[in-house]
């Protein structure tokens, strides 16, 4: 991992298509990913959106891109920017790329957001929220519930 790069790997206990589903499906993305819902059509070129409530509750897009790489269910990647938040909303876009490999039952899931822009402060919130995000993702597919977001 180079200091540009973030990297995540974890085992879920849940098929490679019920993870691929997991990423990509607006009802499983609002349930774990803060209430954003994922919208795309998935073909490479397109665009990519996450939109949830903003601080003063009106429904917004938090991250945006475009896919970059779609191989169901193998592998996806997308550009990553987040314009709502002033902080980092003029900073080049990065890349995010999930790789799922199928391990005995369970699915191996590695992600990495890499492509920083040096000095970027969105390496830093990635850093804190990936891991988050990911966790509560395995936690709803291996027990059919969230963690309450109070929680962390």
């Amino acid at each position: 991992m180079t200091k540009n790069e973030f990297r995540y790997v974890t085992i879920i206990n849940a098929d490679i298509e019920r993870v691929w589903d997991a990423l990509t499906l607006p009802e499983f993305t609002e349930a774990y990913w803060h209430n954003s819902t994922v919208e795309s059509d998935w073909k490479v070129g397109s665009k990519i959106t996450f939109t949830n409530d903003d601080k003063d509750g009106v429904r917004s897009v938090g991250v945006a891109g475009k896919i970059i790489e779609c191989n169901r269910p193998h592998r996806l990647a997308y550009s990553w920017s987040f314009p709502r938040m002033p902080e980092v909303r003029d900073e080049a876009p990065s890349v995010v790329t999930f790789e799922l490999e199928t391990v005995g039952e369970a699915t191996r899931l590695t992600v990495i957001h890499d492509q920083f822009e040096e000095g970027s402060k969105m390496l830093e919130y990635i850093s804190e929220g990936w891991p988050t995000v990911l966790s509560d993702m395995k936690t709803l597919l291996e027990t059919g519930k969230t963690i309450p977001h109070g929680l962390y």
